[in-house]
């Protein structure tokens, strides 16, 4: 069983003949950086904000922004080549996930806080509430654990949500 020939051994680069990559030198791989790095900070910036709306639109950026990607990389998949120089290189594509991903994570956990799906969960949250009733003037502003436990609720549903024991049986 032979591997390689001699034409083929001449023709296949090493890794001692093939120069480095640069990622920042290719365009598109600086616009899906910017890009991911944007929707990061909008999604952190929305959850720190208590900014329900910019959560909102950062959850359908990034879905339609998967959408394109997926279109593409479908695109490609079929022949045009052409449509390559716009995909983002596997190792930008790789940080591209991470950063899609925990804008999203960020993204729902404002949405669970401004939905209050998380809650306080003290002792006095219900005679805050009481005088709010009366005074509706008083805000009060959510404490930081809040933010924490709708971040890992957010988490936990997104990253590790088993399948309901329904669809077991």
């Amino acid at each position: 069983m032979v591997f390689c020939t001699e034409t083929d051994a001449a023709a296949t680069p090493t890794a001692e003949t093939m120069p480095p990559k640069c990622y920042y030198r290719d365009p598109s791989n600086v616009v899906h950086c910017v890009v991911g790095l944007l929707l990061l900070v909008f999604g952190v910036f929305s959850l720190y904000q208590d900014l329900g709306c910019l959560a909102m639109l950062t959850a359908i950026a990034v879905d339609v922004y998967l959408v394109i990607l997926l279109i593409g990389i479908a695109v490609l998949g079929d022949g045009f080549k052409p449509f390559r120089k716009f995909l983002p290189h596997r190792l930008v594509a790789l940080f591209l996930a991470f950063f899609l991903f925990i804008s999203l994570v960020f993204s729902f956990a404002t949405i669970y806080v401004t939905n209050k799906e998380v809650s306080q969960s003290c002792s006095h949250c219900n005679e805050v509430s009481a005088s709010n009733i009366k005074d509706q003037t008083t805000v009060v502003p959510l404490s930081s654990h809040v933010k924490r436990d709708a971040l890992y609720f957010s988490l936990v549903t997104m990253g590790c949500n088993p399948p309901s024991a329904q669809l077991r049986h």
